[in-house]
C-alpha cells in the first residue's frame, strides 16, 4: 500500500500495520498530518486441524514445514522478531530461531496469504495476528498462544494523506476509528483498542 501511495495512486487514508511503513510514506511528504496509532494487535501460530505441530517448540522440530510473511511485511518482520524472543526464552534455547527459519517453505507477500496457505494444510503451521483468526477461519485451524514475554504488540498508524481526493471524508473516518464506537468495532474483530494497551 505504502508503494502505491508513492507511486500516485489516488488513497484518502493510509492505514498500516506498522510504524516503519507510515514512517516512509511520511518521509515521502505524502501524509496530510500527524499520524496516530488508532488499534493494536498481536500474534497467534496457527496449525490446519490435524497438524504434527502442537505447541510452538514443535516449530523447530526437523521437517515441520512453517510459512511465514516476508520479512518486508510488518506481520513477517513480528513473526521473526517474535521467534527471536522464544529462543531467548530457557524452554526454547539459542538455536530454536535458527531451527523455526530452516522449516519456513514459503515467505507470502501478506498476511491473508499465509491463513489461507494454513488452511489448505500446504504447511504446518504459520504465524499470523490474532484478528486473522476469524469465524470463517476459526474452524479450519487450531491456535497456539505465543507467550506474553516473547510476543509482539504491533502498533497500527492511520493518517490522512496528502491531497486525498475525499478530505473531509477521511479525517471523519479517522476520528470514527480513534472513536469509543469505532474502539468497540475494531476489538469485536480481534484488535486490541488503544485505551487497553
Amino acid at each position: 500500500l505504502a508503494l502505491q501511495i508513492e507511486l500516485g495512486a489516488a488513497a484518502d487514508v493510509f492505514a498500516s500495520a506498522d510504524q516503519h511503513w507510515m514512517a516512509d510514506v511520511r518521509t515521502h511528504g505524502l501524509i496530510a498530518d500527524t499520524p496516530r496509532v488508532f488499534v493494536h494487535n498481536r500474534l497467534v501460530a496457527i496449525t490446519p486441524r490435524g497438524s504434527p505441530v502442537r505447541d510452538l517448540a514443535d516449530l523447530a522440530r526437523p521437517g515441520v514445514k512453517v510459512i511465514l510473511a516476508a520479512a518486508a511485511v510488518p506481520v513477517g518482520r513480528y513473526a521473526r522478531l517474535a521467534i527471536a524472543n522464544l529462543a531467548r526464552l530457557p524452554a526454547y534455547g539459542a538455536g530454536f530461531g535458527a531451527r523455526v527459519l530452516a522449516n519456513v517453505v514459503s515467505n507470502e507477500e501478506n498476511v491473508k496469504a499465509v491463513v489461507a496457505k494454513v488452511q489448505l494444510g500446504e504447511a504446518d503451521a504459520g504465524v499470523v495476528y490474532v484478528s486473522d483468526v476469524t469465524p470463517s477461519v476459526a474452524p479450519a485451524v487450531r491456535e497456539i498462544a505465543i507467550p506474553d514475554r516473547a510476543n509482539v504488540i504491533a502498533d497500527y498508524p492511520v493518517a490522512v494523506v496528502r491531497r486525498a481526493p475525499n478530505p473531509g471524508a477521511a479525517a471523519a473516518f479517522v476520528r470514527l476509528l480513534l472513536s469509543p464506537a469505532g474502539q468497540r468495532v475494531l476489538a469485536a474483530h480481534g484488535f486490541i483498542p488503544v485505551a487497553a494497551h
